[in-house]
């Protein structure tokens, strides 16, 4: 959703005088923008149920009782950015009227494969495609450069992704969920190998070859030279190795950080038997089980020191930034 200039001030606005941020650290991140058209504190209260918002806040632990991070959705990439910049802008042209902690203020964004500028955002980088690139070594988050810069670019591609987790089988075999895809039970395994038939024909990947080609670095013996060569290195490797090994995964997460999980994941047929809500409904149930799958292994990570997922680390880098601040 685009909006004028007055109107994204208007957004920032009602955002900055939203006293649930009060004290905490305030996460922007990608979804609808509906706070346009909201006008009471009620109706504020009722922004983080938005999708993606729910998520990303279901998927912090319990065990962070007090000044929770606030999500709140704010459209594309480019929107949340542009927010970013007025929030700051107008939080320093009125600090009295204001229950922004600047420096609380941190901003969640996919990765995609398209760049987009920082400017006004970022000092040390020209845009997300060169953050990126130094915020994530095979599983571990570059915490450093997030606490610096307040960003968080996704690992995957897009937040659709970490609901491809490997790991996420076992949870989908487990509960009354019947999950299919392509008109069989869903084996997540096939949607990967789906997504490396359909690399051929996505025209963004041929657009953005280069960018693809700096991500799956190291992966292959050779580096591909077009769309066709990397689905069939990467199908040749996927076959090659054992399901259960690192090497395997390895090459899971690289199909994820290129190719888009959200025309999968939205044709996974979703139905429940103890339920007759519309798949919609159930759709969106089950993405806030997978948050308790993230949330759950923050605390593991936490009382553990178990290899994490890239979501419980970045809980934990604002858990740990927001704690030695108070």
């Amino acid at each position: 959703m685009a909006h004028t200039k007055a109107e994204t001030e208007q957004f920032c606005q009602k955002i900055l005088k939203h006293r649930r941020i009060k004290g905490c650290i305030v996460v922007l991140c990608e979804g609808d923008p509906d706070y346009i058209e909201v006008h009471t504190p009620q109706q504020m209260r009722k922004l983080e149920s938005l999708p993606d918002a729910n998520f990303w806040r279901a998927a912090i632990p319990r065990s962070w009782r007090d000044k929770r991070p606030v999500f709140l959705p704010c459209g594309d990439k480019h929107a949340v950015l542009a927010t970013y910049r007025n929030l700051k802008e107008l939080h320093d042209s009125d600090k009295e009227n204001s229950y922004l902690v600047p420096k609380y203020l941190f901003v969640l964004i996919d990765s995609d494969i398209q760049p987009a500028e920082l400017a006004g955002v970022s000092s040390n980088y020209l845009n997300t495609n060169e953050l990126h690139s130094l915020m994530y070594m095979d599983l571990c988050v570059n915490k450093e450069v997030i606490c610096e810069e307040k960003i968080i670019i996704t690992g995957w591609i897009h937040k659709e992704s970490y609901f491809l987790e490997p790991d996420l089988q076992s949870l989908f075999d487990s509960n009354d969920y019947q999950l299919r895809f392509e008109d069989a039970e869903l084996r997540l395994n096939n949607i990967y190998e789906k997504m490396a038939d359909d690399l051929v024909n996505d025209e963004d990947i041929k657009m953005h070859f280069a960018c693809i080609c700096d991500r799956t670095q190291g992966y292959f013996g050779e580096q591909p030279a077009n769309p066709s060569e990397l689905a069939a290195q990467w199908k040749a490797s996927f076959s090659g190795v054992r399901s259960d090994s690192a090497e395997k995964r390895k090459l899971i997460e690289c199909m994820l950080s290129i190719r888009k999980a959200k025309p999968y994941w939205n044709t996974i047929a979703v139905a429940y038997i103890f339920s007759e809500l519309p798949e919609n409904e159930l759709r969106d149930n089950l993405t806030l089980e997978i948050a308790q799958f993230y949330a759950d292994q923050c605390q593991l990570t936490w009382d553990n020191n178990l290899p994490p997922y890239h979501i419980p680390q970045w809980i934990q880098i604002l858990r740990n930034y927001f704690q030695a601040d108070n």
